[in-house]
């Protein structure tokens, strides 16, 4: 260190906050991996799809729900105060995201600082659809099905 810098006196003591992100396509086991580090690696999982919907249920009463758009920098806001709330040594695993475009989302790592880690995730065709068929417990992988898996998963591409 050539000049005085808390933070990074707090990193060369251990106290840094870890996080990473995890990118693929629909079914290709994001969100297992993701409960995996939970239990075994005792990291804390962020999805910002769920927050989305915790705002968007308190926006909203039992009599009239708030059915409109959660603006992203909101639940950016709810998901810093989140970190910043919990102890040093913490880790996070960004599981699922609601930037709808990638300057979006790299607006939002701006934010944060740059990941630890990211976890590029893929399946096979079979995969998918032995994952696809347990989900939504069917006996038969309907074939039109596959097509809009592989449209989702290109959409997301865009997206990032």
């Amino acid at each position: 260190m050539k000049e005085w810098d808390y933070k990074q006196f707090e990193e060369k003591l251990g106290h840094k906050v870890q996080f990473g992100f995890m990118v693929g396509k629909s079914l290709s086991g994001k969100s297992t991996v993701a409960k995996f580090m939970e239990t075994k690696l005792g990291f804390t999982i962020i999805d910002m799809k769920a927050e989305t919907e915790k705002l968007r249920e308190s926006k909203g009463t039992e009599d009239e729900p708030f059915t409109g758009d959660v603006p992203v920098s909101e639940v950016e806001e709810r998901i810093l105060g989140m970190i910043k709330a919990t102890k040093k040594n913490a880790r996070f695993i960004f599981d699922d995201y609601t930037h709808k475009n990638e300057d979006e989302f790299l607006a939002f790592v701006e934010r944060i600082g740059v990941p630890d880690f990211i976890l590029f995730l893929t399946a096979s065709e079979d995969a998918i659809k032995a994952r696809f068929l347990k989900k939504n417990e069917l006996e038969e992988f309907p074939e039109d099905k596959l097509q809009e898996l592989k449209d989702d998963s290109d959409a997301n591409k865009a997206k990032r």
